[in-house]
């Protein structure tokens, strides 16, 4: 039996196979690296408009969690009919949104790297040919009922807080996609937050 698509569900399909192409060739890039080996779970926020964030958690080898790293992902969970949805990423200080306290409730101070997070978007989506990717506004496309399509993004925890504590700490972590509609080209969607207890033995 053979399978025909559409020319819809083609170009789909080639979008898609785009965009894995450049998530696996930019991985890493201008990023602290971290070992694929030391995955330890994966947290996800709630659902909204079909799309929710989650962190997949890295720590290292050793069992003091003294380096705690994660990546960011995304889930596509639309109930309709929607094979491939088709999103936007803002310029990385505007992409996300991070805090951290510790089990007083305090907040953790943040590095510069921290600080420059959660910056308003100042530059427009499209450009005169296409998307505005000098600007670093990044297509990603995913697929229905995927369990997670990393962003691509990869942190270290130390590097945007200023973590001098061992103990117990709450971690929020905001991460903002834009949706296009047609009512709305540039739709801004804040994901719901993803929160997670990290305990940290030596800072």
């Amino acid at each position: 039996m053979s399978i025909k698509y559409n020319r819809c569900q083609i170009t789909g399909i080639l979008l898609a196979s785009l965009s894995m192409i450049l998530l696996f060739s930019n991985v890493g890039i201008g990023q602290p690296f971290i070992d694929d080996d030391y995955f330890k779970d994966t947290i996800w926020g709630k659902e909204t408009n079909g799309v929710k964030a989650g962190l997949m958690f890295q720590y290292t080898p050793d069992t003091n969690h003294s380096l705690v790293g994660f990546i960011p992902a995304l889930n596509n969970g639309c109930t309709t009919n929607v094979d491939f949805l088709c999103l936007f990423l803002p310029p990385f200080d505007s992409r996300y949104q991070m805090a951290l306290r510790d089990a007083n409730g305090m907040a953790v101070p943040k590095t510069a790297k921290g600080k420059a997070l959660g910056s308003p978007i100042t530059k427009p989506l499209r450009g005169r040919i296409g998307i505005n990717l000098k600007a670093g506004f990044i297509p990603r496309y995913l697929v229905l009922n995927n369990p997670n399509v990393q962003v691509s993004d990869t942190f270290v925890l130390k590097d945007y807080f200023v973590i001098t504590n061992a103990g117990k700490y709450h971690f929020q972590f905001d991460m903002m996609v834009i949706r296009p509609s047609k009512e709305n080209p540039t739709n801004v969607v804040h994901l719901p937050p993803v929160n997670a207890e990290i305990e940290i033995n030596k800072p």
